[in-house]
């Protein structure tokens, strides 16, 4: 097809005969086909969008949005799901729907609630990896985040850590089962 052919446009029209008597009935209309050039126009290039489809999913409790935009651009390339959770009690049915889940909390926010949630999430036994985000305040409660089954990084530390934690213990812990128990 030339571009000559690409470039006409045809469009139908449906109107009333001059003899008509309105309302138009459809015997009292003519149709017809307009034949028209259109103008050239420019050549644009088209960039696809890629939908990933999300195999993993990353629940960051925190009262205050920092960590999960900064972890939503850590991991724009990766078919991750970041989830930002404003209540402790969201994180679990965050990553419900997941094989492959981390949490992030941020211990600064709420150091008692996380420590009690840590330890009902390690009685459980619910196989979430945690990874707990906390100021240089906290490092003497490093242990206890330890025992309660959480991992704990001062904040100090590049946000791309954290970023890669979060990918090396989603690739070495996938999850093969949803905690009955998991709260």
């Amino acid at each position: 097809m030339s571009l000559s052919q690409q470039m006409t446009h045809r469009a139908c029209f449906f109107r009333p005969r001059s003899d008509a008597v309105s309302p138009i009935p459809a015997e009292n209309c003519e149709v017809g086909i307009i034949h028209h050039q259109l103008a050239p126009t420019p050549q644009f290039e088209v960039h696809s969008m890629r939908v990933i489809q999300p195999e993993a999913c990353v629940a960051i409790f925190e009262r205050q949005p920092y960590w999960g935009p900064e972890m939503k651009r850590q991991f724009a390339d990766h078919p991750i799901l970041v989830r930002e959770c404003r209540i402790l009690g969201d994180l679990a049915p965050a990553v419900h729907d997941f094989s492959k889940a981390a949490f992030v909390i941020v211990m600064d926010d709420a150091p008692a609630e996380c420590l009690a949630w840590l330890a009902d999430q390690f009685i459980a036994d619910n196989p979430i990896p945690r990874i707990v985000v906390g100021s240089s305040d906290f490092l003497p409660l490093e242990w206890s985040v330890r025992e309660a089954g959480g991992m704990f990084m001062d904040d100090q530390n590049p946000r791309s850590n954290v970023a890669r934690m979060c990918l090396r213990l989603l690739k070495h812990f996938p999850r093969t089962h949803f905690a009955a128990g998991c709260r």
